[in-house]
């Protein structure tokens, strides 16, 4: 559990840490097998990952309430298109924030070494004189003065169009670094890992389309043992914890996925469709042997049945 170490942790961080303890203690009750213990260790990491990136930025960005939750909307099987259109708008959300989060953690790292008081005239002359390391790239062998007159090259266009000499070094610097100097850039990155997991499906526009190993390793991050918890409620936490959503509480889910302007623009019943959905998700945990669903239409999961 929480020790005093981990009392510096808050939002995101927090509840990824409470989600492992919460992990590690529901596989030793049921006494899960060490290679599926590590299974689900391995694969709730690489999902903590992609949940850190994308809400990191509400944690360290004052334009957010603490509250907030990106959304994170699961298709249940595809079978419904305004669910698969919204979740493709939720992974777009995801890379847009990413990007967001870049972005102001480099602002923080350059504001502490003075750049935000630069003039134009200073942040030309910082550019002739910064050391531009060889990327990651093994075919950018680029020689530096053409590497620096590209970056200065950046900054320029940056300042013409916002004539502000901050924001443009830092989206100079961010524009030279994912798209010249490494493979990968922080939105193309939650799409490849995320097909990875089995959170990410789809070509072209990828929706978040989970899989029973991923759906299985998040319930156990979720309740408890000998605590069953009902669709209901299971969805509030699911909310709260990662900002899930598989329509388990459909007036809510729409209004989480309006603020974020996903229901707006999504074609079709979204409203009807979230009930649906979080029908065809109950469904597979009942296939999974995680729930049951009672003659009154209640649905509940448990780690116990």
């Amino acid at each position: 559990y929480i020790d005093e170490a981990d009392e510096i942790l808050s939002g995101v961080e927090l509840r990824i840490r409470e989600a492992f303890d919460r992990l590690a203690l529901n596989q030793i009750k049921t006494n899960t097998n060490k290679l599926l213990s590590l299974e689900r260790i391995v694969l709730f990491t690489c999902f903590s990952v992609i949940l850190h990136l994308s809400s990191r930025i509400i944690d360290i960005s004052s334009k957010y309430n603490n509250e907030d939750r990106i959304p994170l909307l699961l298709d249940g099987d595809g079978s419904l298109d305004s669910i698969k259109y919204a979740s493709q708008e939720c992974l777009k959300l995801s890379k847009l924030v990413i990007e967001e989060y870049f972005e102001k953690t480099l602002e923080e790292i350059l504001k502490r070494e003075g750049y935000s008081e630069f003039t134009h005239e200073e942040m030309l002359e910082r550019i002739e004189v910064m050391p531009i390391a060889d990327g990651g790239r093994k075919s950018n062998i680029t020689p530096e003065v053409e590497k620096r007159r590209a970056y200065k090259d950046l900054y320029l266009s940056f300042y013409e169009q916002s004539n502000n000499p901050f924001d443009s070094i830092i989206k100079a610097t961010i524009f030279k670094l994912f798209s010249d100097e490494y493979d990968t850039n922080p939105a193309s990155f939650i799409s490849t890992f995320g097909a990875r997991i089995g959170l990410v499906y789809g070509r072209g526009r990828r929706r978040f389309l989970v899989q029973p190993t991923i759906l299985e390793t998040i319930l156990f991050t979720i309740i408890e043992k000998d605590k069953p918890m009902n669709l209901n409620e299971f969805g509030k936490k699911l909310w709260q914890q990662y900002g899930i959503i598989i329509g388990a509480n459909p007036e809510l889910d729409y209004h989480h996925l309006s603020k974020w302007k996903i229901s707006q623009s999504t074609p079709g019943d979204l409203a009807g469709s979230l009930p649906k959905n979080a029908k065809i998700i109950a469904d597979k945990y009942i296939a999974m042997g995680y729930a049951k669903r009672y003659a009154d239409g209640v649905t509940i999961l448990s780690l116990d049945l």
